[in-house]
Formats: C-alpha cells, sequence, structure tokens
C-alpha cells in the first residue's frame, strides 16, 4: 500500500528564468531538506543558473523562515503546502 506524504513547499525562482542563451528555461528541480545544509546550498546554485525549484523541508515554518531569508535571491511563486 503506498502512502502520500504532503510536505510543506515554496516554487521559487531566481524572476528571470532564462537559460544561459537568452532563451526561457524549461528547466525545474525539487529539493528535499530545503530550509538548511546542503539542501539550501544546492537549492540557491540552481535558481541562480536559471533553474525554477520546489523547496520542500519537514515543517512549514522551516520553510518558510529559509524563503523570505534568500528573497534578494529567490523569489518565490507559489507555496504549496497546508495552511
Amino acid at each position: 500500500m503506498s502512502q502520500s506524504v504532503r510536505a510543506p513547499g515554496f516554487i521559487v525562482s531566481n524572476g528571470h528564468e532564462m537559460s544561459q542563451g537568452g532563451a526561457p528555461s524549461a528547466l525545474a528541480a525539487v529539493v528535499t531538506g530545503a530550509s538548511r545544509g546542503i539542501g539550501i546550498d544546492v537549492a540557491r546554485e540552481l535558481v541562480d543558473n536559471g533553474v525554477r525549484v520546489l523547496l520542500t523541508a519537514r515543517t512549514r515554518d522551516a520553510i518558510h523562515q529559509t524563503v523570505h531569508a534568500q528573497a534578494d535571491d529567490m523569489k518565490p511563486s507559489e507555496y504549496t503546502g497546508e495552511g
């Protein structure tokens, strides 16, 4: 029996979403554990390179704090969690 887990998350981008060639980027990624450590570092690198990223974390508060702390670099476009 499969179980569905709903984690809070944000879809973020650099606000430009362009590839290096100037065309709109179709790249997207999901980063789990994005509220700290390696997860936030990987997410930041992806966003810096024009990838839209779904950031997830264990708690709503953790992901909210991360997104707001990174607001200069990561532009949240959609909240995907509950509440």
